[in-house]
């Protein structure tokens, strides 16, 4: 059904793999599309619990298809460009928590790409660039400085700075470090542990955090606020917390 990646699923969990491995999985105009049809396709589905986005090969993905996009006409490169944004915010905006799963470079578009996933686990061979100020664009400005602080994030994009794996994870870009052999099975791991949680409590948590960010504390008490009272009322909350409390019980009867 695809070309230039390939979609699996097991037990509500998605993986999206980006598949040109020969180019570093650069992201060509076919692949854009594909994402975001696979993203179409998996949300009409309507079981996807977790989505996991990954690279074949050494690299995540190294952005744009340089190679393709140097041979565009103007009116091709500005549709490409608009794919391009279409896909990454096809990302960005898809309701179950997306984890990107880092498992060599996620450079220019790429690290735009792992920038708007909620969760973002590497290996030892993680490697991010944002040289959007080297192509005299401005790329990642919006993203990177909800991930990491505002000085770190001027740090990286003014210098087009190259991150290795355990500097993205002391500032906060990885949130995970792991052993390039236990980088699929970690990851895999954390997904079920979201899938054991009630369904709309997670979409809902999801969404009040990136509707909170640049709120004032007062805000965001509020959003968080009505977030409980819609699950009170659309969901069967009040189970949920009776049995959790039950298990808390009889847990700490056992400490």
């Amino acid at each position: 059904m695809y070309r230039e990646i390939e979609v699996k699923q097991t037990n509500g969990i998605y993986q999206i793999t980006l598949n040109r491995p020969n180019v570093l999985n650069a992201i060509s105009l076919t692949l854009a599309g594909e994402i975001i049809a696979a993203l179409e396709s998996i949300g009409k589905n309507g079981d996807c619990r977790v989505l996991i986005l990954a690279g074949n090969g050494r690299s995540f993905t190294v952005g744009a298809d340089t190679t393709e996009v140097g041979k565009m006409e103007n009116s091709e490169y500005e549709h490409y460009m608009s794919q391009f944004s279409r896909m990454v915010s096809a990302v960005e905006q898809f309701p179950a928590p997306v984890i990107a799963m880092i498992n060599g470079f996620a450079f220019g578009g790429g690290a735009e790409l792992a920038s708007v996933c909620d969760i973002r686990f590497g290996s030892s061979q993680a490697k991010f660039r944002f040289p959007g100020a080297s192509y005299g664009i401005v790329l990642s400005a919006a993203t990177l400085s909800t991930i990491v602080s505002l000085p770190k994030a001027k740090e990286l994009l003014l210098a087009s700075s190259i991150v290795d794996a355990e500097e993205a994870f002391r500032i906060g870009l990885l949130n995970q470090l792991v052993d390039d052999s236990e980088l699929e099975a970690f990851t895999y791991r954390y997904a079920e542990n979201i899938v054991k949680n009630t369904v709309q409590p997670v979409l809902k948590a999801k969404e009040v955090l990136n509707y909170v960010v640049g709120l004032t504390k007062e805000e965001r008490k509020q959003v968080e606020g009505e977030a409980t009272i819609y699950l009170k009322t659309h969901t069967n909350q009040r189970e949920t917390f009776s049995s959790f409390s039950r298990k808390r019980k009889t847990t700490e009867r056992d400490w």
